[in-house]
């Protein structure tokens, strides 16, 4: 049985015009779950302990918390930190070994105002949704339009009005650096178009859920079934752990921090995170307000051995310990946890001695790195057909979501057999495997079954695939599949 405990920061959900004007405001909701087989549990807590006690003049109410690394010290990253701070992070880093699980989920809380705003639209051949919010989330976190935060709460009826005058004021300023801002502009127009259509949800209730949505994708890609979740007492209303339980984590309960060890590492380590994403985004806003180029200042990159090497922890723990594709999970704007990831890329993979030569450029060559990043992202939103968790059985197979047993080689699955010609099939899900051998997946008999179909029905799969990417979901749907002499044909009924 494994034990997870999780801890959260920047939590003001209560979203006021009020929250977004306070100077410690932060756009993103930063939480952090760390897990472990509970045989580890006592040494673990040994340890933590060891290293709390190290620091006992840094508790705050018999605690060490994230708080006691002060904002200011991430100015610039680990290059502007206190020799003392740099010590502290590097031994609480020091903790995670392979055998630990490491799971943080960032979100947007403009977007999720922005999600009530267009629940009533979907992704479809006309219209991408997920790239229209992002664009316009992206627009108030970069440009703070005081009147749209303004109609938001207090004048919700004008918000529509607010957010079109907005942009049609930055498409003309854009104007005056076309070769900088072209894209931006593109994007303007295209939620122009929509707002029309638009109508206002007046009241705001966070929701609690999405950070489990992703935890759940996490354990199963790690293949973690049996399991508890302990989360830090939040008072009387339970928000937190009801939402938890709501998305299946039935073993999950509350416990003080001061009494589980495991939260304390989670709350530190969320903290770190959301305070350099914070002090990097800080730092690059102005790249994105201004219409001129403004990169990331060289101070940053001004980093002695010992600097870089709790960066490479920090990426360590991050990006590579217990790795998969769900252990970062974020809302669909998710430029400040790119921007930081690639920051400990850039940071991991250039020498001490490249940086230090070339120390004037180096914010020139993080800024190359890092659009790449986010132009690749923003491609990804455009493509709908999501990654699924897959649950492993071994490097051959893997049941899909659906609980079908799928072979990474298709060639190895069954082939799908009609009688008399013609076969009328559920079909969930149809796909190609890595080397284009089309599939479906489909419900018989109250089961789920994947099958190998003949190559001539690759374009069909292919045309799906299309439809599906362009945000217009066929299936599931009931499919007659024929064949006539040699010919196969697939139709939706």
């Amino acid at each position: 049985m494994h034990k997870f405990y999780y801890d959260e920061t920047e939590h003001s959900r209560n979203i006021t015009q009020g929250t977004l004007e306070n100077s410690n405001y932060y756009e993103n909701f930063i939480t952090v779950i760390v897990g472990w087989d509970e045989k580890k549990e006592a040494e673990l807590e040994k340890k933590y302990l060891e290293f709390e006690n190290k620091y006992e003049d840094r508790k705050h109410n018999g605690e060490l918390k994230s708080s006691a690394i002060k904002l200011g010290q991430f100015r610039n990253g680990f290059a502007s930190m206190s020799r003392e701070n740099l010590e502290l992070v590097s031994d609480f880093l020091d903790l995670f070994d392979d055998d630990i699980y490491v799971y943080f989920s960032v979100q947007s809380k403009v977007e999720y105002i922005l999600l009530q705003l267009l629940a009533q639209y979907h992704n479809n051949l006309m219209v991408d949704i997920d790239a229209m919010r992002y664009s316009i989330v992206k627009a108030i976190h970069v440009y703070h339009p005081e009147n749209v935060i303004d109609a938001m709460y207090n004048r919700p009826g004008k918000l529509i009005d607010e957010i079109r005058i907005f942009l049609k004021n930055r498409i003309e300023a854009n104007k005056k650096n076309l070769a900088l801002k072209q894209r931006e502009n593109e994007a303007f127009r295209q939620v122009l178009i929509i707002l029309d259509d638009l109508s206002f949800v007046s009241t705001f209730e966070w929701d609690y859920h999405m950070p489990f949505d992703g935890f759940n994708r996490f354990l199963t890609e790690q293949s973690i079934d049996n399991y508890s979740l302990i989360i830090d007492r939040e008072g009387c209303e339970q928000k937190t752990l009801k939402a938890a339980i709501d998305m299946g984590h039935i073993n999950a309960y509350e416990r003080d921090s001061k009494d589980a060890f495991g939260i304390r590492m989670a709350d530190m380590l969320a903290g770190i995170i959301a305070k350099f994403m914070k002090s990097l985004s800080l730092a690059l806003t102005s790249d994105y307000k201004e219409l001129q180029k403004v990169i990331l200042d060289k101070s940053w990159f001004r980093l002695d051995d010992n600097k870089r090497r709790i960066y490479r922890k920090l990426h360590h723990v991050l990006s590579e310990i217990n790795d998969s594709w769900y252990k970062s999970f974020a809302s669909t704007y998710a430029d400040d946890l790119i921007s930081f990831i690639s920051l400990l890329e850039y940071i991991d993979n250039v020498s001490a001695d490249e940086m230090q030569k070339s120390l004037e450029m180096q914010g020139e060559y993080f800024n190359g790195f890092v659009c790449d990043a986010l132009q690749q992202y923003y491609s990804r939103i455009h493509n709908k057909l999501k990654k699924e968790p897959k649950k492993l059985i071994n490097n051959e197979c893997f049941f899909n979501k659906w609980g079908a047993k799928v072979y990474v080689d298709a060639r190895k699955l069954p082939g799908l057999e009609i009688e008399n010609g013609m076969r009328v099939c559920d079909v969930v899900n149809a796909g190609m495997d890595a080397n284009g051998v089309p599939t479906i997946t489909i419900k018989e008999d109250d089961k789920y079954v994947c099958y190998r179909i003949p190559e001539q029905l690759k374009g069909w799969v292919g045309a799906i695939m299309a439809l599906k990417n362009r945000g217009q979901d066929m299936l599931p749907a009931r499919v007659r599949i024929t064949k006539n002499a040699n010919k196969w044909y697939a139709d939706l009924l």
